[in-house]
């Protein structure tokens, strides 16, 4: 077994250097890589998970039993197709992900341990149906530019069939009323660098040009490294005006825009073939029914829509979803594995819209949520695609007040309330989860606070608990280039195994099982609040050393380190669900103290921080 100290070296070492680790050390993966060496030169193999949260032999059968290899096979499917909700493609993938359920195990009869379910609802608009597009440039010279058959990508959403040839006008960004002094584009194709559905409206809708082309494209995609991506747009859905929209790689932008600078005239024929038609929007539900607690549920949710290819965005979490499901049910098939306490149901959906249409469903299925897992965009090949795994948490206080070692990824911060802070272990757990998995195997992984963008907001706003799974930046996050070359097998694993165990973990959860999560968090407790003692001392000697109101910064002090102490009280208040059997009374008293505890810290902190009255 590991040795205890070590393993809390470990767990130390890397919550610090997971989070923005370049701020806390010179060389952090380089000292990361050694201490794992150090732990891996002990010879324990998977040891490290014994002394963590996940139960070693629940570990070790999901990490025999998950197949990378299976899940890239399933990643390989779902990105041959352009994956729209209602769409036949869609519907397609969905069959192939039934098939796949029924061959392991799961039934949609009645009276077996296992079924599965479709959910459906009418789609208000009409479902596109792209099937042909072709981009040519015919004057000053005449080329193919982009077609369909070869980037999918570039055409637009609720593109309509089409065929014109006329000038090409260049607008700069054409989001912007600006934009267009004197210039008519009228009856012509609009090429501007701004997102596709702004500059449809400013050049088609309140300007009468035939379409537009769109090099749309972020600064993350690095176009720099890569000027041949295209990335993915929609319009809106304009049956009036049966226009178009055409997103073009960078390499294709500068080509127009280099032209029309030094003053040619500059003609371009667009080909788009499409239909509209009536649609049903699917999603996809699976149980491993509870056999103690069977209303309560441990949920894990992937959108298997998207634009072709969608590898790693999301075919990567729709086939991880899938090969837990399959793993789960093998194993207790086998008798390896004891049936779950709580239910573990999988959703396979049109993101946002078909986990709210489940929702809408199942509202009775909402009242005892115990735990939601997102995985979106987990096969990354980083050494490719530039970012690394990361959880993002549930809203805590970093997601208002972010300071060392948090840090936002390139995605950006979203929009957080202080009354949208709910303590909860969950954020602890899945880390340490995860952490012993990186211990066991030196995979890569950080942590983020809440950014928003998947389908956890949506568990999140109903005021249920529920992380994200994902890796960022992505040069290739929505673009062409998302391909099966940028996904892993090794990392769909590592990811499949950390939630597959996780899940189990918290659907079977004892009273000793608490007893290690409390352990735990305690630990990261301690740790934040060595980080936020620094903080704060860091922000008052600024006030000082600026002249600043003393008072003022530390009454702000004051309502982070309340902030957080509240978030740790909370979340040691909510291990008293985690149990199947019920909370005992013993593990109660252990919960109090911890509770006792955080508070004794922040007030010990809050004493050392206050200010003399002479400031």
């Amino acid at each position: 077994m590991l040795p205890q100290i070590l393993l809390c070296t470990y767990r130390s070492f890397t919550r610090i250097t997971m989070q923005s680790s370049h701020r806390i050390l010179a060389n952090p993966k380089s000292l990361r890589k050694i201490l794992i060496a150090t732990i891996f030169s002990l010879q324990i193999g998977n040891a490290a998970v014994e002394a963590g949260v996940v139960d070693s032999t629940t570990y070790q059968l999901v990490d025999g039993a998950f197949s990378g290899s299976r899940a890239f096979d399933d990643v390989a499917y779902y990105s041959q197709f352009w994956r729209i909700a209602g769409g036949e493609s869609f519907d397609d993938c969905l069959a192939y992900t039934v098939d796949q359920l029924t061959r392991a195990g799961f039934s949609d009869q009645p009276g077996v341990p296992s079924v599965y379910w479709i959910e459906e609802e009418d789609i208000n608009t009409p479902v596109w149906t792209p099937s042909q597009g072709e981009l040519r440039v015919v004057k000053p010279d005449r080329q193919l530019l982009h077609s369909f058959n070869e980037t999918p990508m570039t055409l637009c959403l609720n593109s309509f069939t089409t065929d014109v040839t006329s000038e090409v006008v260049f607008v700069g960004s054409g989001t912007r009323a600006s934009d267009y002094r004197n210039k008519d584009v009228k009856g012509k194709i609009v090429l501007g660098r701004g997102e596709p559905r702004m500059l449809y409206r400013r050049a088609v809708v309140e300007r009468g040009a035939l379409g537009i082309l769109s090099g749309y494209i972020q600064g993350y995609n690095r176009p720099d490294m890569f000027p041949d991506a295209i990335h993915s747009g929609d319009i809106p859905y304009d049956p009036s005006r049966k226009s178009f929209g055409m997103m073009v790689s960078t390499k294709t932008f500068n080509y127009f825009a280099r032209r029309l600078r030094q003053g040619m005239q500059v003609r371009a024929q667009v080909k788009i073939k499409s239909s509209f038609e009536k649609g049903t929007r699917r999603t996809l539900v699976a149980e491993i029914p509870g056999v103690t607690k069977p209303d309560e549920r441990i949920v894990l949710v992937g959108h298997i829509d998207h634009e072709k290819p969608g590898a790693n965005d999301n075919a990567s979490g729709s086939a991880t979803m899938l090969e837990i499901a399959r793993t789960m049910n093998s194993l207790i098939e086998q008798g390896s594995l004891m049936p779950p306490g709580r239910t573990i149901t999988f959703l396979w959906v049109d993101e946002y819209e078909g986990t709210t249409l489940w929702m809408n469903r199942n509202p009775e299925a909402l009242t005892a949520v115990q735990a939601v897992f997102v995985v979106d965009m987990v096969g990354e090949k980083t050494e490719i695609t530039g970012g690394p795994f990361r959880l993002e948490r549930m809203p805590d206080p970093s997601a208002i007040w972010l300071r060392p070692p948090d840090e936002h990824t390139p995605w950006g911060a979203g929009a957080v309330d202080r009354t949208d802070i709910r303590g909860h272990y969950l954020n602890d757990f899945f880390l340490s989860v995860c952490l012993q998995r990186a211990a066991a195997t030196g995979w890569d992984v950080h942590t983020n606070p809440w950014e928003g963008g998947s389908d956890h907001d949506l568990f999140l706003k109903r005021g249920l608990p529920a992380v994200l799974s994902w890796h960022f930046p992505d040069y290739f996050y929505h673009t062409s280039l998302d391909d099966l070359d940028k996904v892993d097998p090794d990392e769909l694993k590592h990811v499949g195994v950390a939630v597959s165990t996780a899940a189990l973990t918290l659907a079977n959860a004892d009273n000793a099982t608490v007893g290690r999560m409390l352990a735990d968090i305690q630990a990261s407790a301690e740790i934040r609040f060595d980080g936020e003692e620094r903080n704060s001392r860091n922000a008052l000697q600024a006030a000082r050393d600026s002249g600043g109101n003393v008072a003022t910064q530390y009454a702000e002090e004051q309502e982070i380190l309340s902030a957080w102490e509240q978030w740790y009280e909370e979340t040691f208040e909510s291990l008293s669900h985690v149990p199947v059997e019920g909370i005992s009374a013993e593990t109660r008293t252990l919960v109090e103290a911890a509770k006792a505890k955080i508070q004794q810290r922040y007030d010990a902190i809050l004493n050392s921080l206050k200010p003399d009255n002479s400031e």
